[in-house]
């Protein structure tokens, strides 16, 4: 738990998209809010929206002071049943 707590670089990657317990949920908002208030570097991905997430972690990540917010809008890396990488080729 420390060694997570104190990183030089955390990156949290699909945050909400877990289903947690209560404990692990407290433990996640120790982990954040321990490198927020220390100024840690820490990279969090997400495709939910700011108030879609835990409003304790979300406070936190709304702050712009501290934090910069980069929406990226994009398919998912493998793009759509479709059109994507698996499809069989000469079919359209």
């Amino acid at each position: 738990f420390h060694q997570v707590r104190t990183a030089q670089l955390l990156v949290l990657d699909d945050l909400g998209t877990e289903n947690t317990t209560p404990w692990a949920r407290e433990k996640l908002f120790q982990i954040i809010n321990y490198r927020y208030l220390a100024r840690l570097p820490t990279v969090i991905t997400t495709s939910y929206k700011l108030s879609e997430l835990d409003p304790r972690l979300a406070s936190r990540m709304a702050d712009t002071n501290r934090c910069d917010v980069f929406q990226i809008i994009a398919p998912g890396y493998r793009g759509d049943k479709a059109n994507g990488p698996n499809r069989k080729r000469g079919r359209r």
